[in-house]
């Protein structure tokens, strides 16, 4: 983590970030050609090992869009990648989270269940096992 960089979305898909503790703000939104317009928020991770990295994990289920909506940035949202590879398209998602022990194994709540990638995002598999299927939310430490 660098100190003063703090990142922001909002439930209108807006991703801001300051890295000067709040005193000025970017509106470093993923284009609307990979993100949709109006688009949910529903969290956004700042990677503990890199202060140019960020995730976010947004849905459109209010629109009858189940899609899962996640995305990565390591320039400060210059540039924004979609990495749901091996997401279904019916998991919509809820949160994606980084480990804070190690760098690029991230984790996904979607509505039917966990997903685990262990390199950064490019490809996912499920974490179902034999548990039934619910909506997963991994928490922050």
């Amino acid at each position: 983590m660098q100190a003063g960089t703090i990142w922001s979305g909002s439930d209108d898909g807006l991703v801001y970030v300051t890295r000067d503790g709040g005193k000025n703000w970017s509106n470093v939104s993923p284009a609307k050609d990979i993100m949709p317009e109006w688009i949910q928020i529903n969290s956004l991770e700042a990677s503990p090992f890199d202060p140019a990295t960020a995730y976010v994990a947004a849905t459109m289920y209010k629109h009858d869009d189940y899609k899962p909506y996640l995305y990565k940035t390591s320039d400060y949202g210059k540039t924004w990648k979609k990495i749901t590879n091996g997401i279904p398209d019916s998991a919509f998602t809820r949160v994606v989270r980084e480990d804070p022990n190690k760098r690029g194994l991230l984790y996904a709540g979607t509505e039917t269940g966990l997903y685990l990638s262990f390199d950064d995002g490019a490809n996912w598999q499920s974490m179902q096992f034999n548990l039934p299927v619910v909506p997963s939310r991994p928490r922050n430490p």
